[in-house]
């Protein structure tokens, strides 16, 4: 019985040496350090660049040569068996809301060589690094109609109509603001907005939306939607509408 008693603490000593060595090899680093890492590794096939961000974000601007993988996808857990787990990961997002729990889930499931962006991808900005945009991230009306379901109680989720306001007194989706992308005042509102809101941008036919998305990625939104199919692509499905201020 004593043998097994040694047996079971030998065995249990190993198994918390092991898994500390894991998460020793997550290592923080800012931005400077990052920076340092990015260029060394430039051309190196074993370096992977991984940005955790929601894909409105990733969209918006990620770095260069990063590849996309969004933490708050239900799939992420799922999706990291598709990785290279003896590939050294430079994990990042926006504001470290999603590096966090990218790097746990990624130690979970045995992945080894991570550095962990403490600053994210502002930090990089701001100290002058090159970041790179994909365009506006736009979603169909089956994943609109996902979105706003999944979101319904998100303070931090806007729906934002920018037809013009005859258009959105006519009918616009239920709890959607307005905001006339032709107004001569537009930009100027803009600017007032949350900038750590997600916006769900749509307008009647689409004509608008366009203009909206890009002027709110020059004022460095990072989390804009653009409904593709706009509010006649929601009606065409089926979908509510409300009309009145």
């Amino acid at each position: 019985m004593r043998y097994f008693k040694r047996l079971f603490v030998v065995t249990m000593l190993l198994s918390l040496a092991l898994h500390s060595v894991a998460f020793a090899e997550v290592l923080d680093v800012d931005t400077k350090k990052m920076r340092t890492i990015v260029q060394e590794n430039i051309g190196n096939p074993d370096f992977i660049i991984l940005d955790v961000s929601p894909p409105a974000a990733f969209a918006s601007s990620h770095l260069e040569g990063a590849i996309s993988l969004p933490a708050n996808d239900p799939n992420f857990e799922a999706s990291l068996q598709n990785l290279d787990k003896s590939k050294t990961y430079l994990v990042y997002c926006h504001k470290m809301n999603w590096t966090p729990k990218a790097v746990a889930v990624m130690t979970k499931n045995n992945f080894t060589n991570l550095y962990s962006s403490s600053e994210g991808k502002a930090g990089w900005m701001e100290a002058g690094g090159k970041v790179i945009a994909s365009g506006p991230y736009q979603v169909d009306t089956q994943q609109v109609m996902k979105l706003i379901a999944d979101n319904k109680n998100n303070p931090k989720f806007v729906i934002l109509d920018v037809s013009p306001e005859p258009a959105y007194v006519k009918a616009h989706i239920e709890g959607a603001v307005s905001l006339a992308a032709r107004n001569p005042d537009f930009e100027s509102k803009v600017q007032q907005l949350d900038k750590e809101k997600t916006y769900l941008v749509y307008c009647m036919g689409g004509r608008w939306t366009p203009e909206a998305v890009n002027l709110m990625q020059k004022y460095k939104f990072s989390h804009v939607i653009a409904a593709r199919e706009g509010l006649s692509g929601w009606m065409q499905a089926g979908n509510k509408v409300v009309s009145g201020q």
